[in-house]
């Protein structure tokens, strides 16, 4: 992923010495099954994390052979361990419990939002937004970056929609403004009547990601091209084979139909969602648009065209 980064300064007391120290430890932390115990501390974490001060007073205890008590827990969200990054983001993140600042990485954006939110810290360590511009930041500079980081929050951390704010939005923005790159080659191939679409190369990426997104984010995405808009959509409902006719020609209905060429309304009849006197209606109409632009070709180009047929 990309390699941008930022720092946290740690909000809380430094016990950085004592963080994972056996001797002094009353808690065994257990993330994930792979990994040993981390040995924490009440005292340290009771300030720190709403979720510990929670657990540690409900959670049964059992009796150490030296006679202090120790808590021993495994960590609440452990359908999230088996990525490490998460697993390295929460032991970041208890680190900066015990008052040690931490670097996060772009692909560590997005799990620190939702790790700061599980351990409900008592002081934001992110209060200048430092994470925001960091995952935004990255995206822009890297659009596998960026599908990866809206698949994260709208896939794997979908639970928790209230931490990321207007971080979702911004990511399919980017992603839009990707879907032009190369905006005037798309213009030049369409000057044809019925010229096959070409879309900028990053397209399919970008459809490939929101077909994977709940029907919702098909609000938040418009583009000015209708052949782009009825690519994106056409894909999405191909993709999502759990919709019903109802539902797919809603989605479809988003885009201007009537400015679809005869291509791409024969890939929406083979859908099988639209009547067959719309249809009618509308093959009817992309042959009307696609006079207009012979029309006005010939206006344009019918000199040069004649010369042309005189000497062949």
């Amino acid at each position: 992923m990309n390699s941008c980064s930022c720092t946290i300064s740690s909000p809380f007391v430094d016990h950085i010495n004592i963080f994972d120290d056996p001797r002094v430890s009353d808690i065994e932390l257990s993330i994930g099954s792979s990994s040993a115990p981390i040995h924490l501390h009440s005292l340290v974490l009771r300030l720190s994390s709403g979720l510990f001060d929670s657990w540690i007073q409900l959670k049964n205890s059992t009796q150490r052979s030296g006679g202090a008590i120790t808590h021993s827990m495994t960590w609440e969200y452990d359908e999230f361990c088996s990525d490490p990054i998460y697993c390295g983001v929460l032991v970041k993140c208890l680190r900066l419990c015990y008052g040690e600042g931490q670097t996060f990485t772009a692909d560590e954006g997005i799990p620190c939002l939702v790790v700061g939110h599980q351990l409900q810290l008592t002081t934001n360590i992110n209060t200048n937004g430092e994470i925001e511009r960091l995952i935004e930041d990255a995206a822009s500079r890297d659009i596998y970056t960026c599908v990866k980081m809206l698949e994260d929050c709208v896939v794997t951390y979908k639970d928790f929609p209230q931490v990321f704010g207007g971080i979702q939005q911004t990511l399919l923005d980017i992603l839009r403004g990707e879907c032009w790159i190369e905006k005037s080659i798309v213009n030049s191939v369409r000057n044809m009547a019925n010229m096959p679409a070409f879309f900028p190369r990053n397209f399919y990426i970008v459809s490939n990601c929101l077909s994977k997104l709940p029907q919702s984010f098909l609000d938040d995405v418009r583009f000015d091209d209708p052949h782009i808009e009825f690519e994106l959509l056409y894909r999405y409902v191909s993709h999502n084979s759990n919709l019903d006719s109802n539902q797919k020609y809603g989605i479809i209905k988003k885009c201007d139909l009537t400015q679809l060429s005869s291509d791409e309304l024969l890939k929406l009849d083979g859908l099988q969602i639209v009547d067959h006197d719309e249809m009618i209606d509308l093959y009817h109409n992309a042959f009307r648009l696609a006079e207009e632009k012979i029309s006005l070709l010939w206006i344009k180009y019918g000199d040069e065209i004649s010369a042309l047929l005189r000497i062949l």
